[in-house]
């Protein structure tokens, strides 16, 4: 069984891509994607309850004290 961590600032651009999940201890989210914008990434996920879509900035995240349930699959190499 995976033990969930602590979304460090520093690593949270790193974990938060697309496939990863996240909680807040009450609710899993389910990270579709991060995308640049402006001077911050946005970062499109879904409330694995009731399936809603959210945008927010990945600065707010980080401020949320999500943990990490789940780590994005590695990417393929090519």
């Amino acid at each position: 069984m995976a033990v969930a961590s602590p979304l460090a600032p520093r690593s949270a651009a790193v974990e938060l891509r697309s496939g990863a999940y996240v909680t807040d201890g009450y609710r899993l989210f389910a990270i579709l994607s991060v995308a640049a914008h402006h001077s911050d990434a946005l970062v499109t996920y879904e409330d694995c309850q009731s399936l809603e879509m959210l945008v927010t900035p990945l600065a707010e995240l980080r401020g949320r004290g999500l943990e990490l349930v789940r780590a994005a699959p590695a990417a393929a190499n090519a």
